[in-house]
C-alpha cells in the first residue's frame, strides 16, 4: 500500500495540491488504524490528512475517484 500511496500522492502534487513529506508520513500512520478495505475510510482519511485548504477537496475527491477508480476498493 505504500508505494500506492506515493503515486497517489504524485498524482495529487501533479493537479496542484501541495502534500509535504510529513503529510504523506501521516497519512501512511493514518492508513495503519483503518479497514483499508473500506473505501470511505481510506478516503477521508487520506483526505484528513493530505487536503490542508478546503478549495483542494474537489480536486483531491476527483483525483482519488481517478487514480482508485470509482466504485472499485483502494489497492
Amino acid at each position: 500500500m505504500i508505494k500506492t500511496l506515493g503515486s497517489f500522492i504524485g498524482e495529487l502534487r501533479e493537479v496542484g495540491l501541495p502534500v509535504s513529506t510529513a503529510e504523506a508520513l501521516d497519512a501512511a500512520a493514518a492508513l495503519q488504524h483503518i479497514d483499508i478495505g473500506d473505501r470511505i475510510a481510506v478516503r477521508e482519511a487520506l483526505a484528513a490528512t493530505l487536503v490542508k485548504i478546503p478549495r483542494h477537496r474537489s480536486s483531491f475527491d476527483t483525483a482519488f475517484d481517478v487514480f482508485f477508480g470509482v466504485g472499485h476498493p483502494p489497492a
